[in-house]
């Protein structure tokens, strides 16, 4: 990763360019000068003491510098701490015209104390931030940094395991929650239409006595009503009431009720 920034550096010199977006100018890039080597030396020295422990370093989807072990990663940033600075707008800037002669426009400049910050999620009691000041120089706080990385990991990766099982029993919980709901609504269904089968005997048995009434009414068995005899009206009735009767055929109505489905009522 180190030889990896210089490169990139070495690159961007030989352009003739470079757009920086701290001063929002463009720029001739230059060499490295002391303060990024130092930068790079102290980064150089922690990677390489995580990587001595089988610690991966590599680049997140972010584009961050992480340290992984197993499927675990800590990101992780070494940088100088910046501090907000005052900067008058000259004619020249196009800025000038649209806020006068005294305006300032702030800019971020570095200083040259190193920080360096996890910013990884870890669990408290863990340190996160190095700030190096007067008495303290980075280089002697290397060791303590990738000590407390090396204790996160197995920290991270039993949280990331109770997570998963979280998830886990979450996702049982939520396929037994579904499967009971379906079964709810399945015996719903064959209740309804076991009801409405009742009905529908119910109704047949209504039929069928009134055709019985019918036939022992004093009426002409000959007598014609529009293309039928009488005998035949009650012929047909009979039968209408046996088609109409899920009691004609008992087996009927339980296989009707064991056809019906979770969908089949759409309301």
């Amino acid at each position: 990763m180190v030889a990896e920034r210089i490169a990139f550096r070495e690159g961007e010199i030989g352009l003739d360019k470079n757009y920086d977006h701290g001063t929002e100018e463009w720029s001739k890039a230059i060499p490295l000068d002391s303060a990024e080597r130092r930068l790079l030396r102290i980064l150089d020295a922690i990677c390489k003491s995580l990587e001595a422990r089988e610690v991966v370093i590599e680049k997140n989807e972010r584009g961050e510098l992480a340290a992984r072990m197993g499927e675990d990663a800590i990101a992780f940033q070494l940088r100088y701490r910046m501090k907000q600075v005052k900067i008058a707008i000259t004619p020249d800037d196009w800025r000038w015209k649209f806020k006068g002669r005294d305006a300032f426009r702030q800019v971020l400049e570095p200083t040259d104390e190193l920080v360096f910050e996890i910013k990884t999620w870890v669990p408290a009691g863990f340190r996160r931030n190095w700030r190096e000041g007067t008495k303290h120089r980075l280089e002697g706080q290397a060791g303590d940094i990738v000590a407390t990385m090396l204790a996160a990991f197995p920290v991270l990766a039993a949280r990331r395991e109770e997570r998963e099982e979280e998830a886990r029993q979450y996702k049982i919980r939520q396929e037994r929650r579904r499967e009971q709901e379906e079964m709810e609504r399945l015996d719903r269904n064959r209740f309804r239409r076991l009801a409405e089968l009742a009905e529908a005997s119910r109704k047949a048995a209504l039929v069928r006595d009134l055709v019985a009434s019918l036939r022992s009414a004093d009426l002409d068995p000959e007598a014609m009503i529009e293309d039928m005899t009488v005998e035949q009206w009650l012929e047909w009735a009979e039968t209408a009431v046996a088609c109409h009767d899920p009691m004609s055929n008992p087996l009927s109505v339980l296989k009707s009720v064991a056809a019906v489905r979770g969908w089949t009522y759409s309301d």
